[in-house]
């Protein structure tokens, strides 16, 4: 298992390996995940390029701190495993809390990134998504009265998830199920949660191509979280994609990786 100290914690990656001449794509997971969620698109993009997968603090491999769970941090971990890497420039692929991660690193660090693909994007819960932001509240809630197991088991019957359970995502299902099962809680039961700035004000810098991506079937606020985030990036791809929900990569890798290579064909 590959690892490197990243702003002070271990952090397990993947790597396909250096190539000459390849270009390198980081994938980002979604939060409660792993890295693993993104096995399904190694094969499609390596002969093309150099692949490196993940696992964000708290999460799969990773160090499990009890704290420092906030985006700075996050983009901090992210920047010291490109140092590590040896790579100048990135590709930067990320899902919902990793959409995010890789929308701030480009905008804080425009030279070292090449593109961004951010899927399913959230910000400011609380006022985009309020229905979501009182169910998080609630999983912390349970996990601290009634322990992990209820807490995962709620967490993963969250409307956010439903589209999993259409019928002929039983692989989907099962990617989630195996990976959440590995998620300890540690965000949720962080003494001095992180206050992230808002994330639509940060990406206004961004300098890269970006295309933002959200499952048509997604909540309404990612929904529209995603539109914003669209209008105040100059130049960037907006596109739904169809019968999909908030995890659209691992709902469908097959359309998602088509539509993300197409975008990587045109803006290179």
């Amino acid at each position: 298992m590959p690892q490197c100290v990243c702003n002070g914690i271990q952090i397990f990656f993947d790597d396909t390996g250096v190539s000459a001449g390849k270009p390198t794509i980081i994938f980002i997971h979604a939060h409660g995940l792993d890295g693993t969620m993104w096995d399904n698109f190694k094969i499609p993009y390596r002969e093309k390029f150099r692949i490196v997968t993940y696992d964000l603090r708290g999460h799969g491999h990773s160090e499990k701190p009890k704290t420092s769970y906030g985006r700075e941090s996050e983009v901090t971990d992210l920047d010291d495993l490109i140092q590590f890497l040896g790579v100048k420039e990135v590709h930067l692929i990320g899902l919902s809390r990793g959409a995010s991660i890789a929308l701030s690193y480009a905008a804080l660090f425009p030279e070292k990134v090449d593109s961004v693909v951010a899927i399913g994007a959230g910000f400011d819960y609380s006022d985009n998504v309020p229905d979501f932001a009182e169910q998080l509240s609630e999983t912390i809630s349970i996990l601290k009265t009634k322990g992990l197991y209820a807490a995962r088991e709620h967490w993963s019957q969250l409307p956010i998830f439903s589209t999993l359970r259409n019928e002929g995502n039983e692989e989907a299902l099962e990617i989630f199920e195996d990976t959440l099962i590995g998620y300890t809680g540690n965000h949720w039961l962080d003494p001095d949660p992180p206050k992230d700035s808002s994330l639509l004000e940060l990406v206004a810098k961004i300098k890269s191509s970006v295309m933002i991506l959200v499952g048509e079937n997604d909540l309404p606020g990612f929904i529209s979280c995603s539109e914003q985030l669209s209008e105040k990036i100059e130049g960037s791809v907006f596109k739904k994609i169809p019968e999909l929900g908030h995890l659209a990569p691992i709902e469908n890798s097959e359309v998602v990786s088509e539509v993300i290579q197409n975008f990587l064909s045109e803006s290179n």
